[in-house]
């Protein structure tokens, strides 16, 4: 029988982008992941955030070797699949904020002098 993991939502928070900015300016011991596809990522990747493809067949192994002592941020385009990703790291016990509505809730000005390319 397969047991059910449930989130803790202490550990687990969307934050609009402004208090998720904010947080990770002032955090010190963080870790910060896109989960979208690589490709995606390519085109409009945010500075000092790494790739990891919550749909990659990988993306469970990964995140269960991450060390638990590390906040980790994540985002994507929309704000989809930033919370599968979350919720799946808050079951592992993480502590986990994700960016509500995604990349696109950022505003332009901002998003441009957050990009890496």
């Amino acid at each position: 029988m397969a047991q059910s993991l449930s989130v803790n939502y202490e550990t687990f928070r969307m934050l609009p982008p402004n208090e998720f900015f904010v947080m990770l300016k002032n955090d010190e011991n963080k870790l910060l992941i896109d989960v979208r596809r690589p490709n995606e990522f390519q085109r409009d990747g945010l500075k000092s955030f790494m790739n990891l493809d919550v749909s990659s067949s990988n993306f469970h192994v990964v995140t269960s070797k991450l060390s638990r002592e590390t906040k980790i941020y994540v985002i994507c385009q929309n704000g989809k699949r930033t919370t599968i990703a979350s919720k799946h790291l808050a079951r592992l016990g993480f502590i986990v904020f994700g960016l509500m509505g995604g990349t696109e809730s950022i505003p332009v000005t901002e998003f441009k002098l957050c990009k890496t390319g």
